[in-house]
């Protein structure tokens, strides 16, 4: 075999070549003339170019420096092995940036604005080098413009894709270049006349070029520009040395055809001598699109002041001949190089030769012609007619001549045009607002036509102010029809609502002099009239929230017109709401058995108002003629105004038991069994007319239910039940006008009776059912706490139905329960049968004393069902008088006369106590017997304890006064006590009496008669106080009364001396206190006192509730909800109410009451015991802060007002108002008494970033509270409503502005909701026009939303347009429409900061009411033939009528049905000779009429305004040259300049807008723009006049053009400008 083998060495050689080659190479490397060049590479001429612009004049200098400059950059690529390698190159993105390789040149090449990769490879060596660039051309940047005029330029080179130029001859230095805008960088005119835009900051500016005469504008939209490949492309522009005027026209009823169009131009000279003229002759459809034509006048060399006259005709006269005159030239520059003409179509075959439209004396629409005292205005009336003719205008009943007469007619034109020039001043017409008819006459002064125009004259001089009414009325005194149950309920509830409710009015200007809107804050008595924004803000909120307020207050809007010589105020909606709270108790004269009515049954009644404030509305219309007993006069309709109030009584009967004694022997208790309801429903409805009021009322009661009333009373241990039962009822009872009312209202329920039936018997108490004591209470005698409040007794039993083992007991409070009740049983005298039938009880830190009275009775009385006299007189005289003393038990009497109902006081270790004695001796236990035993003589025994040992009673009031009703009493520090009594024979509450005793350490000082009236004095109330040395204060209820029936009822204090005279302190409630009150045990000063009761609050639970008595003020405080019962079914029974300082504690007991009807179950329910401990803090509520009607802007000040309620018991001076611990306002003064309501104002700056702030309010009472403004958030704003233009058929155009004036934007999700109402009308159906606004069938309103429409929200600048068409009432002289706009998000209705400014309102002027005469007729003359006249109906009222056409020669009769606002063309063959006269004749339907056709409504002429020429075309990319139809586009408005020139005046400069019809300039106090007013003009330069001096006041511009119709397209606003008024 044989091998070869490889030599190592030799291989290892070979490696080490290779290995060193690869050590050779080198990285490779980029270089740019010399410098190595970053991988990350900027390709850029933008420095290169700007240098040369900025100096760019010679274009040969321009253009050799431009070709320098190119997107061509070469590299040598550097590395790898040697020179010789090689490369190649790759662009990640060829489309930005090519590149190519020769050798190791690597050439780079720009194409387009973009990002691209680089590679280069070293195909040799292997390596690669990345490198990233950045393309940025000049694209958008630089524009090159070239013009191309008559005597055009030589041609222009291109080399090697270089720019190049030959400069040499033409017209270059007559042509000139301008621009607008103000931001472009650099406009440069070069010397050969090319045009350099650099870097323009938008790509829409227009550059305006000028060459001889001629001038027009040139958009750089569509240009070409920047550099690709090097190359910069040249845009060719046409221009021409002929003077040229751009004409555009349009249909401005969209109802025209296709036409033959002859234009008449004439260029004249400021004397009216022509210089030039041109016809211009097309056919076009005019419908779907305007047409733009240009007149050429040759041969006109200079022009220092000039006009161009247009007459623009149509073949057959399709369109209404038109005769435009504007000026173009004005001190030797340009003003206008075109105008847009609207046409007015015309019906089929018919020709008018009466042509008029009438402007002001620049040329100008006129909206209005306001003519203030010693002024002068100019109405300049433009006519044509085939023949010979004159004006006269007639307007307030008088003819009027021109003043000046110019005849315009030119060789060429088709017809005679008439300017006439009319002076108006303020003695050609009244004050008000006047129509005008033009019209139209031939040579011989017979009339051809009479054509009313669409503006007024509105005379102010001398215009009154509106007056602003200061009340409105309203319900007064309320009374229901009575009420009846048995014996028991037999009166009437009386509800004292106001007889008129303060209002406050304030008015608002608008644009019209003669129309103003106005906002009313009703039931707001001294509120200034800057705050009512703030309080019709409150009041709205409260009623969106469905929140009743205790006071009635409300408010308005509406629009004010001056109509007739007078303001008439036409309501666009209100209202008035509020819930006031009565309780009636029944406790008048009325008398059960022999018990004057204080028992426990209350009637809360809430009565709710809710009250319509509009104006005339269809529904009121049906009182028209209605004969209501409440008014001697008949409603006509002649009414403006209505307020109808629906007053809504809803009562809850409550049961409070023990409620209402009258004595401490007899207890009372009234109860209910089942439903009980009382529902009382008034209406008020109150006509203004003219100079009447006329008041309407009437109401419906209700008493109904499935209920069982049981009134029962306990006569020592017996219980006397009187049950009036009842069934289901359900019947009614009208009042006054009720029935008489127009359907609409519903009726409520009826009216109940009843039937009663009674008996007497012991009381039964149903049996313990669980083991806690504090729920077996006996309810007739409750327990009664020490003034510590740590004790109290009580009677307490294991079984109340064994009156046997009922006996006194103790409960001690160990801070947190009640002790299970010591029992004391030592008082009994064995063998006998005796029970508890009272008690009372006091304890100091020296002496506890319970006293109690018990009687003995006889056991065979247990089970008797109905007990005699002789049994309850032996019992009854067996009642003694008992005391423990710190346990110890004395027996006080021991006798044959019934003692009963001890009161007891103790005082620095000494007792008294007082009671009452009788014996009886009753014939029957019937009422009238037990009646007259109550009235009879009465005695008041006391008993003194020294501190050892009891004194012998003693007699105070031996049975001379008589019926000892009730009584009170309270001992001082030194044993001097005062018991005041209630004493009346009589059964009439008003004849009761309070008589006073004072006793000093048991001796008796002196006996006052406290009162001597015919009110009724009782529940007297005793309690020593140590002012003045140590006082008494006193109370008690007194009812006062009108004839029989009381009129108020409220419990009084007085304070009275030691020696038992009254002194100065005295107080009254307000109502407030219910008849079981007493004071509060504990506090030793007035101040430190309070009272308390128990009542049925508005949950339909019986409440505990405490007063502090306020020394200061004599008054009492606010009240304080000490407790509750747990359901509407308990019944308090009775408690006690102690206090330490402001630490309050209660014990109550509640008693469930049966809820079954018509039971004869005698069983009753224990009581439970409500034990509650409440500490009382001075506090403020119902705080609110808020910043309503300002601008709310970062780093500005703004008025806040804070409002609160003192809550406390103590009187404020002063608060202090602090935001994140800084004193914002230190020590303000506002003086609130306890429960009243205030508010306060400081100015407050906001921070650099807007947030909700929180004020602390801190009183100088202690009270505390915090506010919360709220400032971020949407708040929309409606404003300048105004009616544009009235549509053929009577449809107007509307619009109003919509913004977003809060702190928040809203969102392009969001959207703004509006509804449109009238005063008896929901949901009002409208259609919208405007942009961004669609209307929601289903829920009947406008729906604005989009990007670019909630944009204009936000910014201020969107304007709603709708159309409606009004429906006008006979008896109105004008219709408003209300709109009201609501802020939406994606989860609903979005909060707002200020709801006021939501709403605006529109007020329609009845036609009638402006015009003077219903039907205008025009003549339609052609080839001296009247063919047809035109018959316009004025009015809103449909028409048929007669017309009777004499031509003075022959007549013919025409037959005309026209609807309201509506107009015809009748044809009519007649000869016009003579005069032409118009008789209404009556309508005959049997003579037929040749069918008439509609008239299209007139539109004014449009404003003139200027019109873009051609757009170049670009030499890169070149193009047939086209004039595009003009889109409805408009520029954003400049305000060039604003001064304040004169006093109380500025002067708004505009910078013209292209194309635009005219400017909408708005102003305000701030820059929100909330309440802003609205100036409209056509002029460049506006004065706006009757500003405040002081004021700084924002402007805006927005320029308009006018669309197809009345409508008006709007551009974007100017930036907002500001100027102070300083003169």
């Amino acid at each position: 075999m044989s091998c070869e083998f490889f030599d190592g060495t030799d291989g290892a050689e070979i490696n080490t070549e290779e290995q060193k080659k690869e050590e050779e190479k080198a990285a490779l490397e980029i270089y740019e003339n010399g410098e190595k060049v970053d991988q990350s590479y900027l390709m850029s001429n933008e420095d290169a170019v700007d240098k040369i612009v900025k100096d760019a004049k010679d274009s040969n200098d321009f253009y050799a420096k431009l070709n320098e400059i190119n997107l061509v950059h070469t590299f040598e690529v550097k590395g790898g092995y040697a020179a010789d390698d090689v490369y190649k190159a790759v662009a990640s993105d060829a489309s930005v940036a090519s590149c190519e390789m020769n050798g190791n040149i690597l050439t780079l090449t720009g194409k387009k604005d973009g990002f691209t990769y680089v590679t280069v490879t070293d195909e040799t060596s292997g390596q690669i080098y990345r490198m990233s660039v950045d393309v940025k051309t000049l694209a958008n940047k630089l524009y090159i413009i070239r013009p191309i005029t008559d005597n055009s330029y030589k041609d222009y080179l291109t080399d090697i894709g270089k720019v190049g130029c030959n400069v040499s001859g033409g017209d270059a230095d007559k042509v000139e270049w301008t621009t607008e805008n103000d931001k472009i960088e650099s406009i440069k005119q070069l010397s050969n006349g090319d045009c350099i835009v650099w870097k323009p900051a938008q790509d829409d500016v227009s550059v305006g070029v000028k060459y001889g005469l001629s001038k027009s504008d040139i958009s750089i939209k569509d240009m070409l520009s920047g550099e690709a490949s090097g190359a910069y492309p040249i845009n060719n522009c046409q221009v021409s040395s002929k003077y040229m005027q751009n004409i555009t026209l349009s249909d401005a009823t969209g109802k025209g055809k296709e036409s033959k169009f002859t234009i008449k131009a004439y260029l004249l000279d400021d004397k009216g001598k022509e210089i030039a003229k041109d016809t211009q002759t097309f056919e076009k459809n005019l419908v779907d699109n305007p047409y733009s034509t240009e007149v050429t006048f040759s041969n006109v060399k200079q022009l220092d002041n000039a006009e161009v006259l247009l007459e623009i005709t149509t073949e057959n006269n399709t369109y209404e001949p038109k005769l435009v005159r504007y000026s173009v030239f004005s001190d030797g520059q340009q003003v206008s190089g075109g105008t847009k003409v609207q046409l007015n179509s015309k019906s089929d075959g018919v020709t008018d030769n009466n042509i008029v439209y009438v402007t002001d004396e620049n040329g100008k629409d006129i909206n209005s012609l306001l003519i203030d005292k010693n002024e002068t205005k100019k109405i300049v009336v433009n006519s044509c007619a085939a023949t010979g003719h004159l004006i006269e205008i007639k307007t307030s009943g008088r003819e009027l001549s021109a003043a000046k007469e110019e005849t315009t007619y030119y060789d060429g034109m088709v017809n005679e045009w008439k300017k006439s020039v009319f002076e108006i001043d303020s003695k050609s017409t009244s004050t008000g607002r006047h129509s005008v008819e033009v019209i139209v006459k031939d040579s011989k002064k017979n009339i051809l036509s009479t054509q009313t125009t669409p503006f007024t004259i509105a005379n102010v001089t001398d215009l009154p102010s509106p007056e602003k009414p200061t009340s409105i009325n309203f319900v007064g005194d309320l009374e229901t029809p009575k009420l009846s149950a048995g014996k028991v309920i037999n009166r009437t509830l009386k509800f004292n609502l106001p007889k008129v409710l303060p209002m406050k009015v304030s008015f608002q200007d608008t644009d019209d002099p003669f129309k103003k809107t106005f906002m009313i804050a009703i039931g707001n008595a001294g509120l200034d009239e800057n705050n009512i924004v703030a309080a019709v803000t409150e009041t709205i909120n409260d009623l969106k929230d469905n929140k009743l307020t205790k006071t009635l207050s409300g408010y308005a809007f509406g629009n004010a017109d001056f109509i007739d010589g007078k303001w008439v105020m036409t309501y666009t909606g209100g209202g008035i709401a509020g819930s006031i709270q009565y309780e009636f108790s029944f406790n008048n004269n009325v008398v059960v058995g022999f018990v004057p009515l204080y028992y426990g049954m209350k009637v809360g009644c809430s009565a709710n108002i809710d009250a319509l404030v509009s104006g005339g509305n269809s529904y009121h219309n049906q009182f028209v003629g209605l004969d209501f007993s409440t008014n001697n006069l008949k409603l006509t309709s002649q009414y403006n105004f209505v307020t109808d109030i629906l007053v809504g009584v809803k009562g809850y009967v409550g049961a409070s038991g023990g409620v209402g004694f009258d004595g401490k022997v007899v207890k009372l208790k009234f109860g209910v069994e089942g439903n009980l309801s009382v529902e009382y429903n008034h209406r008020v409805v109150i006509f203004k007319d003219l100079d009447k009021t006329k008041t309407y009322d009437g109401g419906y009661l209700n008493f109904s239910g499935d209920i069982g009333l049981y009134f029962e009373f306990k006569l020592l241990f017996i219980k006397y039940k009187k049950k009036i039962v009842g069934t289901g009822f359900n019947k009614g009872r009208s009042y006054r006008d009720w029935e008489k009312f127009p359907v609409g209202r519903p009726n409520l329920l009826e009216f109940a009776g009843m039937k009663t039936k009674s008996k007497s018997s012991l009381l039964k108490i149903a049996p313990k059912a669980d083991e806690d004591w504090m729920n077996y209470i006996n309810p007739y005698i409750t327990p009664v706490a020490a003034e510590d409040g740590k004790s109290m007794a009580m009677v307490y039993t294991e079984n109340l139905e064994d009156l046997g083992t009922i006996n006194p007991a103790v409960s001690e409070y160990d801070g947190a329960k009640w002790s299970d009740p010591k029992v004391m049983t030592d008082w009994r005298t064995k063998g006998e049968n005796q029970t508890v039938n009272a008690i009372d009880y006091a304890k100091d830190d020296k002496l506890e004393v319970l006293a109690f009275d018990a009687v003995t009775y006889d056991s065979a009385m247990e089970n008797s069902d109905d007990i005699s006299s002789s049994q309850f007189n032996t019992s009854a005289n067996s009642s003694e008088i008992h005391v423990y003393v710190n346990g110890k038990h004395t027996k006080l009497t021991d006798n044959q006369a019934a003692d009963t109902a001890p009161v007891v006081s103790v005082k620095n270790g000494k007792a008294m106590v007082v009671w009452q004695s009788d014996t009886y001796n009753l014939e029957s236990m019937d009422e009238s017997a037990v009646k007259d035993d109550m009235q009879g003589e009465k005695k008041l025994y006391f008993s003194f304890y020294d501190g050892t040992k009891w004194s012998d009673p003693a007699c105070l009031e031996s049975g001379e006064i008589k019926g000892v009703q009730a009584y009170d009493m309270d001992m001082s520090d030194d044993g001097t006590a005062m018991i005041l009594a209630s004493m009346g024979s009589s059964d009439l509450l008003k004849n009761r009496e309070l008589y006073s005793y004072v006793i000093d350490n048991g001796q008796v000082k002196s006996v006052n008669r406290v009162t001597c009236n015919e009110a009724g004095e009782t529940q007297p109330r005793v309690k020593y106080v140590t002012d003045n040395d140590g006082m008494f204060l006193t109370a008690w209820q007194q009812s006062e009364y009108k004839g029989e029936e009381t009129s108020k009822v409220y419990v009084k204090i007085q304070g009275y001396n030691m020696s038992g005279s009254a002194n100065d302190f005295s107080l009254d409630d307000n109502g407030e206190v219910a008849e079981n009150f007493d004071f509060a045990k504990g506090g030793d000063t007035i101040d430190d006192s309070a009272v308390y009761w128990y009542s049925i609050g508005d949950d339909s639970l019986n409440h505990t509730y405490v007063k502090y008595i306020n020394k200061k003020d004599s008054t009492l405080s606010t009240k304080y909800e000490m407790n509750s019962t747990s359901s509407e079914s308990e019944s308090m029974v009775g408690n006690t109410v102690t206090k330490e300082g402001d630490s309050f504690s209660v014990v109550s007991c509640a008693q469930p009451q049966k809820q079954s009807s018509g039971s004869d179950e005698d069983e009753e329910q224990p009581a439970r015991l409500i034990f509650a401990k409440k500490q009382i803090k001075n506090e403020l509520r119902n705080e609110t802060a808020n910043a309503f009607d300002q601008n709310i802007v970062p780093e500005s000040n703004v008025n806040v007002t804070i409002s609160f309620t003192n809550a406390g018991r103590k009187a404020l001076e002063n608060v202090t108002i602090k935001n994140n611990g800084n004193v914002v306002y230190d020590n303000y003064p506002i003086s609130l008494k306890s429960g009243e309501s205030g508010q306060i104002q400081f100015t407050y700056s906001l921070g650099k970033t807007l947030k909700n702030e929180e004020f602390d309010i801190e009183a100088d009472n202690g009270a505390k509270a915090v506010a919360k403004l709220t400032l971020l958030g949407a708040d929309l704003v409606v404003s300048n409503p105004e009616v544009t233009s009235t549509l053929s058929g009577g449809e107007r155009v509307m619009q109003a502005v919509i913004s977003n004036a809060g702190t928040t934007a809203m969102n392009e999700n969001d959207s703004v909701r509006i509804d449109y109402s009238m005063a008896d009308q929901k949901n009002v159906k409208v259609n919208p026009i405007s942009a961004g606004a669609k209307w929601d069938s289903n829920k009947k309103q406008i729906v604005v939303s989009g990007k670019e429409a909630i944009e204009a929200v936000n910014k201020g600048e969107y304007i709603l347009q709708f159309g409606y068409k009004p429906t006008f009432k006979d008896d109105a002289d004008a219709i408003a429409l209300s709109m009201n706009a609501a802020a939406y998000g994606s989860d609903g209705a979005m909060d707002e900061l200020n709801v006021v400014d939501n709403s605006s309102s529109f007020s329609i002027i009845k036609p009638s009411k402006l015009y003077d005469t219903q039907l205008v007729c025009a003549a339609i003359i052609e080839n001296g033939k009247i063919i047809a006249v035109k018959v316009t109906n004025q009015y809103e009222t449909a028409i048929k009528k007669g017309i009777k056409i004499s031509n003075g020669t022959g007549s013919k009769q025409i037959n005309v049905a026209l609807n309201g606002e509506e107009s015809k063309t009748y044809p009519v063959e007649l000869a016009v000779s003579g005069s032409i006269e118009y008789t209404l004749k009556d309508y005959n339907a049997s003579e037929s009429t040749a069918k008439p056709t509609a008239t299209p409504a007139p539109t004014k002429k449009p404003a003139v305004t200027p019109v873009p020429t051609k757009k170049p075309t670009a030499t890169k990319k070149p193009a047939a040259t086209k004039t595009p139809a003009p889109k409805i586009t408009v520029g954003k408005a400049t305000i060039k300049k604003l001064k304040n020139k004169a006093k109380k005046k500025m002067v708004v400069t505009i910078k013209a807008v292209k194309g635009a019809s005219g400017y909408k300039v708005m102003y305000a106090t701030n820059k929100k723009f909330k309440k802003a007013k609205t100036k409209w003009t056509s002029a460049k330069k506006v004065t706006i006049s009757r500003l405040k001096k002081g004021k700084t006041y924002y402007v805006k511009v927005i320029a308009y053009k006018k669309g197809k119709g009345a409508v008006k397209v709007f551009g974007k606003a100017s930036k907002v400008k500001k100027v102070k008024i300083k003169k």
